[in-house]
């Protein structure tokens, strides 16, 4: 096994995984936000991209036998397609620009969107068509570049009124279907070697785990409670990256 499992690399590893696997399952989204800064200053933007990709689609999974009841199809669909269109233009970036300059790239990435839902910056038009095919575009565009999709997609959806529970189940669909296609894609671009695959089989354990606890902790909360956690959250690994 090309992974040696009592390596600090590993043991730093698994803990990024089962925190951002608690938050993962807790709000539906976040933990490309902790897994790929982090991870990128142990083994690199784009094999952490490519592992924290393998593992979303995996709790993904977990989670959407229930998000498909309250899933707005519409809405996925448009921003699924926008996405698509985006996501090559992001591994280009990967795999042709410094992989330094794509760690800073990261942590102004989170940097910036903490800070705007710290502000109080919320999306205040109307889930139009031109409006939602934008946001596909631009987080796809990102999860190619840094694994980050998450940050137009929540400001989007947290802005609107709409339940925590419908907002949360758009935002597993729409990870899970994006996040397929993103593996074919970095799969074209030759990201994924065979330490890719170990590393993820090792993680997923931990970060499904730490996942399904997320999931049981969202279920005692009320929608005052989940918009706090994602902005508290937002706004801590924002800091952290500071310090990093």
């Amino acid at each position: 096994m090309p992974i040696d499992l009592l390596s600090g690399e590993f043991l730093y590893l698994a803990a990024i995984a089962a925190i951002a696997g608690v938050l993962r399952g807790y709000t539906g989204f976040g933990s490309a936000m902790v897994m790929s800064p982090l991870w990128a200053i142990a083994i690199g933007p784009a094999q952490a991209i490519a592992t924290l990709v393998v593992l979303e689609v995996a709790v993904s999974f977990q989670l959407l036998p229930r998000a498909l009841r309250s899933t707005d199809w519409r809405l996925i669909g448009l921003l699924i397609v926008s996405a698509a269109l985006a996501v090559p233009l992001g591994v280009w970036a990967l795999v042709t620009v410094d992989p330094a300059m794509i760690r800073r790239v990261i942590g102004l990435v989170v940097l910036v969107w903490a800070g705007a839902m710290l502000w109080g910056v919320r999306y205040t038009g109307k889930l139009s068509t031109g409006a939602t095919l934008g946001i596909g575009a631009t987080a796809g565009a990102l999860m190619g570049a840094t694994g980050l999709g998450g940050p137009p997609i929540l400001i989007y959806f947290l802005s609107t009124p709409a339940r925590a529970e419908s907002n949360r189940a758009n935002i597993i669909v729409f990870f899970a279907i994006i996040s397929v296609y993103l593996i074919g894609a970095f799969a074209v671009g030759g990201i994924y070697v065979a330490e890719t695959w170990w590393r993820a089989a090792l993680m997923a354990p931990i970060f499904l785990g730490a996942a399904w606890v997320g999931a049981n902790l969202f279920d005692k909360s009320s929608d005052a409670t989940y918009r706090r956690v994602a902005l508290v959250f937002l706004l801590v690994i924002g800091l952290a990256t500071l310090a990093i």
